[in-house]
């Protein structure tokens, strides 16, 4: 069935309410882009299809009970936000039909946020919270005061990718965030790349408000939070070696989870992304 075809109230675009063997509030526009989806990766569509796994098969099957004729938001994670119409509906697959599709260039720069670790279930609100204000990616930090100096297990960092994407469809973003293996300090510059500003989070910095600008406009800018008790010198000192700024959060003393998120969302604020 062609875009043409279909009923006016489910073509791209031109969302109606919600309710079962209806289309799920399926404008594209931005405008209506607040409405529930969910992630498959690029790999998951052929052919004008999309297969889409567990856990999002079981929870679209399984607990909102759709079914055959209902559409979808389903995103990619690479900028494709698709209005799918479900034809196989079982907890463990879900296949659905392509029927219009919304791109969106990446924002520039791109946002990522580096932390010291943290205790796991900590790191777990870490994640969630600096992915739904905007982080394209999450960098574990090992650092000398990291309650976990001796890295995290393949389970956990698979859990907080799991999380990301959560993070993602539930903020209604186009672009899944990375959470990269942990590393240390010294290797951080290597994983972020080339063209990149680090903005260091410390009490001794200035305030944010006086931050430069022109110094951060680069393809990627990091915000680095360091774990209880912070960088150390040496640390900080790497960390602002060659294009770093240091900046402070204010007189509370907060938690790393607390301060990641904070600074990322001033970040996306100020650099309009």
């Amino acid at each position: 069935m062609s875009a043409a075809a279909l009923p006016r109230s489910v073509r791209l675009g031109e969302g109606v309410q919600p309710g079962c063997g209806t289309a799920l509030g399926v404008g594209m526009e931005s405008s209506s882009r607040f409405v529930e989806s969910f992630y498959a990766p690029p790999e998951a569509f052929d052919a004008g299809r999309v297969v889409i796994g567990d856990p999002e098969a079981r929870h679209i099957a399984a607990v909102l009970r759709r079914k055959p004729g209902d559409f979808l938001h389903v995103v990619d994670g690479e900028g494709a936000r698709h209005l799918v119409e479900l034809i196989d509906c079982v907890p463990g697959r879900v296949t659905g039909e392509v029927r219009g599709t919304e791109r969106v260039e990446a924002p520039v720069p791109e946002l990522w946020v580096a932390a010291g670790l943290i205790r796991a279930t900590r790191m777990d609100t870490l994640v969630e919270r600096c992915a739904e204000l905007g982080a394209r990616a999450v960098v574990p930090l090992l650092t000398s005061r990291s309650l976990s100096a001796n890295g995290i297990s393949a389970a956990r960092l698979d859990r907080w990718r799991r999380i990301a994407a959560g993070a993602m469809t539930q903020s209604a973003r186009l672009f899944l965030p990375r959470v990269h293996d942990p590393v240390g300090v010294r290797f951080l510059a290597g994983v972020a790349g080339g063209d990149v500003a680090f903005v260091v989070a410390d009490p001794s910095g200035a305030s944010l408000a006086e931050i430069r600008l022109d110094g951060v406009k680069r393809r990627r800018v990091v915000a680095c939070v360091g774990p209880e008790g912070g960088f150390t010198p040496e640390e900080i000192l790497r960390l602002l070696t060659p294009s770093g700024q240091l900046v402070s959060l204010g007189w509370a003393r907060l938690r790393t989870e607390t301060a990641a998120a904070a600074l990322v969302d001033r970040l996306a604020f100020l650099l309009k992304i």
